[in-house]
C-alpha cells in the first residue's frame, strides 16, 4: 500500500513540474508564444493553441502510468476490486 501512495505522490509532483514548465515565463513554451506576438494576433492564437494542446500530453501519460502502476501494485490483475481501490488511493495521494 505504501508503494501505491508513493506512486500517487510522484504522479502529482511530475504533473506539477510539467505545469510549471508550460506556464512559467522562464521556459521556452511561453517564450515562443511571446515571440509569436511580433507577427500579429493570429500567430499568437495558433501558437497558444498548439502549446496548450501539447501541454496536456505529458500529464495524460503520467496519469495513465500512475493508474496502471497502482492497479498492478494493489493486486488488480488478480482482483479487479482491489485494483480500483489502489487507483483511488493513488488519486487521493496525488491531491496532497
Amino acid at each position: 500500500m505504501l508503494i501505491i501512495l508513493i506512486t500517487g505522490l510522484i504522479a502529482g509532483l511530475l504533473i506539477g513540474l510539467s505545469t510549471e514548465y508550460f506556464t512559467s515565463s522562464q521556459y521556452s513554451p511561453t517564450k515562443k508564444i511571446a515571440s509569436a506576438a511580433k507577427t500579429g494576433p493570429a500567430t499568437i492564437i495558433i501558437e497558444g493553441f498548439s502549446v496548450g494542446m501539447l501541454s496536456t500530453t505529458l500529464p495524460m501519460i503520467i496519469i495513465c502510468i500512475a493508474m496502471i502502476t497502482s492497479f498492478s501494485f494493489s493486486g488488480g490483475f488478480q482482483n479487479f476490486g482491489l485494483g480500483i481501490y489502489g487507483i483511488g488511493i493513488a488519486a487521493v495521494a496525488a491531491r496532497f
